[in-house]
């Protein structure tokens, strides 16, 4: 066993999740999958027994957990004291593909050419270990592409080729009897690309980009809009902050009006009631129709799904309709889709307004009480609230992934023993919530 293993196995433990512990650690969940499996088969011991839907850790399972966070505890402390010492202890920022395929091959034998040199390996995607060598977080890093960047020196190690994975099917074997492979069909095929940040992202996104995706649409508009045409483009953001899109189709799309939609104000959540329960075929009386409307404010898919439960309610289960009766079916459909999908400025602002501390503060390098606290609270509701992981939320603040995850235990910890800070999290989602 080694130690990446080791860290896998107590990170799933501890977040009772594969998915959040390949997030954590910055690896894929196969990674984690395999590193428990070889913990299984080396100590000929079940560790953990999955079913569809969770996992339960056997008596031996907790044995090792306990063993295993001694023995990382152990390793940390020795690093301690090494990097104290001032040994000569390289911290390597490693991407998914060279950590998994090229270090278990290279590191042994530099180890034999160089024994008084430790290697510290932390895992992430490409762009989180060259925003973390560029910030001097890592010493050196092995990753899946080149930037631009004028203060890192990029050196090629290693050649590869990237290669299209495809179902195997008569769709797709059609096109590998050809001897040449029409580019306009693959562009019109749905693709599925490794997570944001990733290397080979980038060199899948340039490869598209270089057969015209963004070049097709773009003539496309210029087509529609000269022809006199009206275009509708809806999106979760205006196109300033579209980081990925073209400058000239940010431009194109800001020649029109640009409308910000605002949830409905409290006379038109009772229209829509009124007439969501008119296309179901039955009446609802006022006073719940303004319970609903006062209770439900940012979401119409809320407002309509309360309304069919109420009358599956009352006609399937011969409930009357009441005001403690729409209360729990209001309560359910906020438990269940809560209507909003926040963004990190929108989440920012909402603590920045809180706690009264300016966005730039919370984003700079301060070290203050008064910014530390909003900037963990900031990153662990980005957690919370977003599909972000935590490299991606590290770019947000400027800081490694490894800053983001302590932030977010630091706040789940205390949370659990503050009352106080139990409240503020709560009126911090409902305020973020009602925007």
């Amino acid at each position: 066993m080694d130690f990446k293993q080791l860290q896998s196995y107590v990170t799933v433990v501890k977040y009772k999740s594969f998915t959040i512990a390949a997030e954590m650690l910055g690896t894929s969940q196969p990674t984690i999958s395999t590193h428990i499996r070889i913990l299984e088969e080396e100590l000929n011991s079940r560790l953990l027994i999955r079913t569809a839907r969770s996992f339960e850790i056997t008596p031996r399972g907790w044995e090792l957990y306990e063993c295993a966070q001694n023995i990382l505890k152990l390793r940390e402390d020795m690093i301690n004291r090494w990097n104290e010492k001032e040994s000569k202890v390289i911290q390597l920022g490693v991407s998914t593909i060279p950590s998994a395929y090229i270090l278990p091959e290279v590191l042994p034998e530099f180890g034999k050419l160089h024994s008084d040199v430790y290697f510290v390996v932390n895992q992430s995607d490409s762009q989180g270990i060259i925003d973390a060598v560029h910030k001097g977080s890592y010493d050196v890093g092995l990753v899946g592409m080149k930037t631009e960047d004028e203060l890192l020196e990029f050196q090629s190690f290693y050649q590869d080729r990237m290669v299209l994975i495809t179902p195997i099917n008569e769709h797709y074997l059609s096109f590998k009897n050809q001897k040449y492979f029409p580019l306009e069909s693959l562009i019109q095929e749905p693709f599925i690309v490794r997570e944001e940040g990733s290397g080979s992202r980038k060199t899948a996104s340039l490869f598209l980009k270089k057969m015209g995706i963004q070049e097709e649409f773009f003539h496309t508009f210029n087509a529609l809009y000269e022809a006199g045409r009206q275009i509708v483009l809806t999106s979760d953001r205006p196109p300033k902050e579209m980081n990925t899109l073209e400058d000239r189709m940010k431009t194109r799309f800001e020649w029109g009006l640009l409308a910000d939609i605002q949830p409905p104000d409290f006379e038109t959540r009772v229209a829509i009631i009124n007439a969501k329960a008119s296309k179901l075929g039955f009446e609802l009386p006022k006073d719940v129709i303004y319970c609903i409307a006062e209770n439900l404010q940012s979401n119409v898919r809320q407002l309509e799904g309360t309304v069919k439960k109420i009358k599956a309610k009352h006609e399937l289960g011969g409930e009357a309709i009441t005001i403690d009766m729409t209360q729990k079916v209001i309560e359910e459909v906020k438990s269940i889709n809560p209507g909003l999908n926040p963004t990190p400025p929108m989440i920012l602002q909402t603590v920045s307004n809180f706690y009264s501390v300016p966005v730039d503060q919370i984003l700079s390098d301060r070290r203050s009480k008064d910014t530390v606290q909003p900037r963990q609270m900031a990153m662990y509701l980005v957690r919370k609230m977003t599909n972000y992981s935590l490299p991606e939320i590290g770019k947000v603040f400027g800081r490694d992934h490894t800053t983001v995850m302590h932030a977010c235990d630091k706040i789940d910890g205390d949370r659990k023993k503050n009352a106080e800070l139990e409240d503020i999290i709560k009126t911090l989602i409902e305020n973020i919530q009602n925007l």
